[in-house]
Order: structure tokens, then C-alpha cells, then sequence
């Protein structure tokens, strides 16, 4: 049961830690880190809707100049909730982009592991009035 209980918690570290690289190489335009940690299926859903797949998403959110996104603050601790091949992260956190208001968002990521990696598969924000 230990065992279980072991690779479970090191599943949800692993989660977690590759979610903070991502976000931080979102914010810090690191287009090269992410190709090999999106899941070739990856989606992302942005708070106003907008859906983009993995190319798009890179080029469009993570390398585009012209968006400068600044995480402040991960209000609520991450959740995350691994079954298997799957796991799914959630949070909050604060946010800005460059010369506009802060906002902030209610995270869900879903990660799926490919056999030798956790990849993540889904992303999807929410604006929290």
C-alpha cells in the first residue's frame, strides 16, 4: 500500500513541477521547451473562449512578442488528481499582461503520460470576477 500511496505523491510532484516550468516558460517566451512537454493532441481553451492546438499555441500565445504575460500569484494551492495514465491539475492564480489590469483565473490541466513522460494534453483558463 505504501508503494501506491509513494507513486502517487511523486505522480503529483512530478505534476506539479512540470506545470510551474510551463507557465514559466510561457512567461519567459521559451518556445523551444515546450514542443516535447505538449501532447501532440494538446488543446488550449483561453477565458474568452479562444480554442488553439498545439502549433497555434505556440506560436500565437507562448512566442508572439506582442504578448507579454506575467504570472504574480498562485492564489489557491494546486490540486492535482492522478488515475493512471491521467492526471488533472487545478488552481488559481493572478496574472497580467503587460500595460493591462491584473486578472485572475481558475486553471485545469489535464496531463497525459506517454509511456516515458507526462505530456500536457488540455489547458483551459477561466476568468474569476
Amino acid at each position: 500500500m505504501q508503494t501506491i500511496t509513494d507513486n502517487l505523491q511523486a505522480t503529483e510532484l512530478a505534476i506539479s513541477l512540470l506545470h510551474r516550468d510551463l507557465l514559466n516558460a510561457i512567461c519567459a517566451k521559451n518556445g523551444d521547451y515546450m514542443p516535447e512537454r505538449l501532447h501532440q493532441e494538446f488543446i488550449f481553451t483561453s477565458p474568452r473562449a479562444v480554442v488553439l492546438h498545439k502549433d497555434a499555441f505556440i506560436k500565437d500565445l507562448v512566442i508572439n512578442p506582442a504578448v507579454q504575460l506575467e504570472i504574480l500569484e498562485i492564489i489557491e494551492a494546486e490540486k492535482v488528481v492522478a488515475c493512471g495514465n491521467v492526471a488533472v491539475l487545478s488552481g488559481t492564480a493572478k496574472g497580467k499582461f503587460k500595460d493591462k489590469d491584473q486578472f485572475l483565473v481558475r486553471i485545469t490541466s489535464t496531463f497525459a503520460y506517454n509511456g516515458s513522460r507526462w505530456e500536457l494534453l488540455a489547458l483551459q483558463e477561466t476568468f474569476i470576477p
